[in-house]
Parts: C-alpha cells; sequence; structure tokens
C-alpha cells in the first residue's frame, strides 16, 4: 500500500522540534545531499488524452533545450500509469516506485499538461499521490507538521488554456493548477519561488495568421528555456 500524503503547511516556515533530534537529523537527511549526480537529471512528466495535442511539442522543444543544455533526460506520459484504486484491489505500484526514487536525485520536474477546469487533469494527480510519500520526499516531525525531504528540486509547469492568460494573472485564484503544484510542492521542502510557470493562453480564440504567430512566439520562448531560474 502507498503510503497517504498529508495537507500541507499553513505557511512557508515549519517548526522542525523533535525529542529525538539526533535520531531525526540521521533518518531525515535531505536526499539530494546523498546524490553527487542530483543536478544533472531532468523528469518531464506529460498528460493528455491526444498524441498530437500541444503539451507534446512543449515537452519535445523542452527535452531538446535540456539535453542541449547537458541534462539527462527522462519522459514519462501520466496516462501510461495505472489509477490507484481502494486498498486491497492490487495496483501494481512498480512504475511509480521508479518514479518516486527518481524525484531524489533529480534536479528538475518539468509538467506539460493543459489546464482542464482551471485546473490539472486527474491523471497528474494521480501520478503525484502515488509518487510523493511520506518518509522518501517529506516527513511528519514531533508536531506533527511535514518537513521537506527534496528542497532541491525546481518544479517548471508548462500547460495551456483556452483563456487569455491575463485573465490568470488578474484573476489568479481560479489558477488552482498552480495552486495545487505549489502547495504538494512546498509540503516536500520547495519553496514557491522554485515552481515556475508558463502559461500559454487564448487557444480557444485565436485561429489563422494570429494562432501561428502566437504559436511561433511561445515555441521560441521554450527553445531558450532557462532550467536553472532564480
Amino acid at each position: 500500500m502507498l503510503p497517504m500524503t498529508a495537507l500541507p503547511p499553513l505557511d512557508d516556515t515549519a517548526v522542525e522540534a523533535s525529542t529525538t533530534p539526533l535520531d531525526e537529523a540521521a533518518l531525515h537527511t535531505p536526499l539530494h545531499e546523498k546524490h553527487e549526480n542530483s543536478t544533472s537529471e531532468v523528469l518531464i512528466l506529460t498528460c493528455h488524452s491526444d498524441p498530437k495535442s500541444l503539451c507534446y511539442k512543449n515537452a519535445s522543444l523542452l527535452r531538446a533545450r535540456a539535453e542541449y543544455l547537458g541534462y539527462s533526460v527522462t519522459q514519462v506520459e501520466a496516462m501510461d500509469f495505472p489509477v490507484l484504486r481502494l486498498r486491497g484491489e492490487g495496483v501494481n505500484t512498480d512504475a511509480f516506485d521508479d518514479m518516486a526514487e527518481r524525484l531524489t536525485r533529480v534536479r528538475h520536474l518539468v509538467l506539460c499538461y493543459p489546464m482542464w477546469n482551471y485546473s490539472a487533469p486527474a491523471m497528474v494527480k494521480n501520478w503525484l499521490d502515488a509518487t510523493l510519500r511520506a518518509e522518501q520526499h517529506f516527513y511528519f516531525n514531533s508536531h506533527g507538521v511535514p518537513v521537506g525531504l527534496i528542497p532541491h528540486l525546481r518544479v517548471h509547469l508548462i500547460h495551456t488554456t483556452g483563456g487569455p492568460r491575463w485573465y490568470y494573472r488578474l484573476f489568479s485564484s481560479n489558477n488552482l493548477s498552480r495552486k495545487l503544484i505549489q502547495r504538494i510542492f512546498r509540503m516536500c521542502g520547495v519553496p514557491r519561488r522554485q515552481v515556475h510557470e508558463r502559461l500559454l493562453g487564448s487557444m480557444a480564440r485565436l485561429e489563422g495568421q494570429s494562432l501561428e504567430r502566437h504559436l511561433q512566439q511561445w515555441f521560441g520562448e521554450l527553445s531558450v528555456y532557462q532550467f536553472d531560474q532564480n
């Protein structure tokens, strides 16, 4: 059975007091400190039911850019993973086990998917729920507060939406996709400044030459994407 994740802390500062500080320090040394090659790997997760989706073009450009910069890149599709079910129904977790281990050492996680109903597709959440685990990516201190174990990770959220980009800037509360990713990874020790978002909007409104110019500008931005941005 996969360990269940917990609700994120209320703020970015977690109280880390413990009745056995020496034991906790030994057991919960941040895992990235144990992997000398943590800065050389990129994991790309895509999620779409249509193989012709723009999210795969985005992933392809970012993969080429990462390889050009010298990163080792692994790309996986969220919909290729099994759906989590009730306990006792025998879900094979081998693929998730490999992803969980990779997240302890990769420098960058790139999430390429469309925004559906203001949030991420269900299979993205399925992948995150099965991959991010207590005692591997976070632990609970003596106060019951989750403390992150992968603060080295940079998360890159690359998604598309039918609405214009200005709408999600003006009404940021409607961007549930970004809030979901920020809160989940904050529990794992990743601060908000290390969660970077690129949003391609207006896909439902533009057509013809306007759409072509819009996409060419977007593709140009991805082709020179800076993974280690501040």
